[in-house]
């Protein structure tokens, strides 16, 4: 009697991550995945969380007191979704929180949060982290000069103006679509006594999503500032 040896040979699938960087495209549950804008959007979390880990280890050592601020404003965005719509607004309803911390006595570094609401408090919301350089080119509102080992010089000024580079995500509930990229800035600061402050800024981000879609946002925001020891 023969006796007959078959051998089956398994074939082998491909990773989910190589298949993922190869095919740039995944389809999961029904929703398309641009693989580039994950990894980048994985990459700019980590970013920022390494300045804000960075700047809470130099608070100590600084020796300046760090602002935080709240503001609420206006904005007008004009972006493409990834299914090829569109999505425009003219709003009131931008709110933002962040801390700036002092670098040297013209930069500081900040890093804060943004909401956007389409009708002031309710409706479509939009959310994300912000990251900003701030120069001042005539010295931020208050630092500190050192003369020499006791004795310290501390000058305040009354306002200052200051130009701003950001790097920011924003994400939409009602287009599920992600943004990230720059922007540039200007604003002004007014001291209202030592501890307080009123600030304005005008910001212009050119955010890019998936498939290269684009979001361009004006926002106009105002607030207060707290100097925190």
């Amino acid at each position: 009697m023969k006796r007959t040896i078959r051998i089956f040979r398994l074939k082998r699938l491909p990773h989910p991550r190589r298949q993922l960087r190869e095919h740039g495209n995944v389809c999961m549950n029904g929703v398309r995945i641009n693989a580039t804008c994950a990894q980048f959007e994985d990459k700019l979390t980590r970013f920022l969380m390494f300045f804000f880990a960075f700047a809470l280890t130099q608070m100590p050592f600084v020796g300046h007191p760090v602002l935080l601020s709240a503001g609420f404003g206006a904005y007008a965005l004009n972006a493409r979704t990834k299914d090829g719509g569109s999505l425009q607004m003219h709003r009131i309803g931008s709110y933002s929180l962040s801390g700036d911390f002092s670098l040297s006595p013209k930069l500081e570094l900040g890093l804060g949060y943004t909401l956007f609401f389409s009708r002031v408090i309710v409706g479509d919301m939009g959310f994300g982290p912000d990251l900003r350089l701030l120069f001042f080119p005539g010295g931020t509102l208050t630092y500190d000069q050192v003369r020499d080992d006791y004795v310290s010089l501390k000058m305040i000024k009354l306002k200052s103006y200051f130009f701003s580079v950001g790097l920011h995500q924003r994400q939409f509930l009602s287009t599920e679509t992600a943004y990230a990229g720059f922007s540039l800035g200007i604003g002004m600061r007014w001291l209202l006594h030592e501890q307080m402050a009123l600030f304005s800024r005008l910001e212009g981000q050119l955010l890019t999503g998936p498939n290269r879609v684009q979001l361009q946002l004006f926002d106009l925001s105002a607030g207060i500032i707290y100097f925190w020891q």
